[in-house]
């Protein structure tokens, strides 16, 4: 009798573990996700600026990438393909402590933060001496130094806006940094792409924003 006790409830057991769902039987129906960076900061290491260009692709890539992985709001996701151990932090996870599967949906959402920290002050020691060649743009820019330096001597005329152009590697932001040096004044840099809206008018509102 005792012996058909243990095996009844050792069954009984069995089939209680069995029922009993796993986090990975629980698919994660939404995941939305927010750029962390790389879990260090040193020179030379930059995280880049993550631009989604294909949303549906970008979330067939994660789940590839991710299927399986139990998630909860306030962990991590790092990638380990594109940009290898660059962080995702997880916003929403529902339901939590799931899994991710093929009918997960993905998002990313744009931190609160992105608008200050897309924009930041560059700190560098070059000027214009430092610049070989570039004579040309060199002189339209020791132009606008000398109009900051002394606006009254100019009158009526002022430059109103400066606009480097040319291919990459050109010394275009060298340029601006330089200009930037003999002025002693701050120098901000900032995508345009990140200025760009949905709808009429954003692109207004967000250089607003940068003053």
């Amino acid at each position: 009798m005792k012996s058909e006790n243990k095996s009844s409830n050792k069954k009984k057991s069995e089939v209680s573990i069995k029922n009993k769902p796993s986090f990975n039987e629980i698919e994660t129906k939404v995941l939305v996700l927010e750029t962390a960076g790389y879990p260090f900061n040193f020179g030379l290491l930059e995280g880049p600026n993550l631009e989604i260009a294909d949303k549906v692709l970008f979330e067939q890539y994660a789940i590839d990438q991710w299927s399986g992985t139990n998630v909860k709001t306030g962990s991590f996701l790092f990638d380990q393909k594109i940009i290898p151990d660059f962080a995702f932090k997880i916003i929403t996870a529902y339901p939590e402590d799931s899994g991710i599967g093929e009918n997960t949906s993905i998002t990313i959402v744009t931190p609160e933060n992105e608008s200050q920290d897309s924009v930041k002050r560059v700190k560098s020691n070059v000027f214009f001496d430092d610049i070989v060649g570039q004579e040309n743009a060199k002189k339209k820019s020791r132009l606008i130094y000398k109009y900051l330096q002394d606006p009254e001597k100019f009158g009526n005329w002022a430059p109103k806006n400066v606009l480097f152009y040319g291919l990459p590697g050109t010394g275009k932001t060298m340029m601006a940094k330089a200009l930037s040096n003999e002025l002693n004044i701050n120098l901000f840099l900032i995508k345009a792409t990140s200025l760009i809206g949905d709808h009429v008018g954003d692109a207004a509102s967000k250089i607003h924003e940068l003053y």
